[in-house]
């Protein structure tokens, strides 16, 4: 499985404090039959806003300390981008806050050329209306980027009726729930709204957002709910719509 949203680099949000901490993350990953998973710490939010130098260097100190004690965890940097008014801008002039797209991915392309798409973890502040989003899809789409919604599920519009959000799937934009909402650890409403979300077919990512050890190791538990709801086409949201994503279609690297 490869798990889009995480939060495991250590002292730089609000995942784990140390690499000891974002080590047994990985532990628990693994345990539970996750092979990939992208590191996307917070970025442009008030208090939370990583850096990609910052962020490239705790990925290459984890990276290290898990080829150093054989853990079989692959860790691919990403972003989870708080959404801001310039953030097509920001984002066409900074792709480090994209998803990265495979080398493999990019054979047969033109020296200097793009992929056709690139990915961005969207979030969305609780304060804001989901009809924020149809702008912003709109200007991201113009610069060939997709943005990806994070966990839908806790949003207070989303939560009153899933119709909210439909005309941004409609139109494009792709949603993610978490394990942890899927599995009622944040309490029935998240599980209920996550529920409609991928009964009503409009979910194309289950991932953890996991800050510690536990929401870690809960993407099997949470892939084996969503197959009691969905069927089959839950195992698509762990391996195959993610693997596209960062270019890796085809193919659910070891």
């Amino acid at each position: 499985m490869i798990d889009l949203h995480t939060h495991i680099l250590p002292g730089l949000d609000d995942g784990p404090p140390d690499l000891a901490g974002a080590t047994a993350m990985a532990r628990a990953a693994v345990a539970s039959g996750v092979r990939v998973v992208v590191a996307t710490p917070h970025a442009f939010g008030a208090v939370l806003n990583v850096a990609p130098e910052d962020r490239d260097e705790e990925l290459a100190a984890l990276r290290a300390e898990l080829a150093r004690l054989g853990v079989p965890l692959r860790i691919v940097p990403g972003f989870e981008c708080r959404l801001v008014g310039d953030l097509p801008a920001v984002l066409g002039a900074q792709p480090e806050y994209l998803y990265p797209v495979a080398a493999a991915s990019l054979a047969g392309l033109g020296p200097g050329s793009r992929p056709a798409h690139r990915y961005v973890l969207l979030e969305l502040g609780e304060d804001m209306p989901v009809t924020c989003l149809d702008t912003m899809l709109f200007r991201l789409q113009r610069v060939r980027i997709t943005p990806i919604l994070a966990h839908p599920e806790r949003h207070p519009d989303i939560s009153r009726s899933v119709a909210a959000i439909e005309g941004f799937v409609r139109n494009g934009g792709k949603l993610q729930v978490t394990a942890a909402g899927l599995l009622g650890a944040a309490g029935w409403r998240e599980r209920r709204v996550c529920e409609k979300l991928l009964r009503g077919g409009l979910v194309t990512l289950l991932a953890t957002d996991a800050h510690g050890v536990e929401e870690a190791g809960r993407l099997g538990e949470a892939l084996a709910r969503a197959t009691k709801l969905i069927g089959p086409a839950a195992q698509a949201l762990v391996t195959e719509a993610p693997a596209a994503i960062l270019g890796l279609a085809g193919s659910c690297p070891p």
